[in-house]
């Protein structure tokens, strides 16, 4: 049902471990997980030396051939095929329920085109302080032709995405020439052609 992108470049090994752990234990399984790494093959931080202990078969691993985060998550599109894509980075984790809930909100919302929802991070490190980021209070009190403009005023968390993957492809993915704020630009896609169909 859901296929993960996790765009990676010489990234942490225990942030990556840590992701993909916390898709490997999702309650709800029907996932297959597409790591785009621009890392070097013969690097010590590639994705295929990171996570040579792993054997879920559901792991696949695509050596990144261009530049940039956009070119990644493409890369990683183009090698899925089920109907939903969630975005997670490589140095974000989810809680276990985030795949059955979202499957839920699908089953009972028709025709949903994109699904997010509040991340929770520290500032300071570990030690630090605890704050919601992401989420729109009076969400649905937001006129559906204005919905786009909030988006632009306060990103999402990139984590937390899921997408129609008709949509995403019709769209054409992610932008090549955007190294920067080229979730953001797809968002405001979704938000503009389906205001009333992309969930929070």
């Amino acid at each position: 049902m859901f296929d993960v992108i996790i765009p990676t470049y010489k990234c942490n090994p225990a942030f990556l471990k840590e992701a993909i752990d916390s898709v490997l234990t999702q309650t709800y399984q029907n996932f297959e997980i597409y790591i785009s790494d621009g890392t070097p093959v013969e690097h010590e931080l590639n994705s295929k030396k990171i996570l040579s202990e792993y054997t879920d078969s559901r792991i696949n691993i695509v050596q990144q051939v261009g530049t940039g985060i956009s070119d990644a998550r493409n890369q990683a599109l183009a090698q899925g095929r089920n109907p939903y894509v969630c975005t997670l980075d490589a140095d974000d984790v989810w809680d276990t329920r985030k795949l059955a809930y979202y499957k839920s909100i699908i089953e009972k919302s028709e025709g949903v085109k994109m699904i997010w929802g509040a991340a929770v991070s520290k500032i300071g490190g570990e030690q630090g302080v605890e704050h919601r980021a992401g989420y729109f209070e009076d969400w649905e009190r937001t006129r559906p032709e204005h919905r786009w403009l909030r988006l632009y005023w306060c990103p999402i968390m990139t984590s937390t995405i899921l997408y129609e993957r008709e949509s995403v492809e019709r769209f054409g993915g992610w932008n090549n020439y955007m190294t920067m704020g080229e979730d953001m630009q797809l968002n405001w896609t979704f938000m503009w052609h389906y205001p009333k169909l992309c969930i929070q």
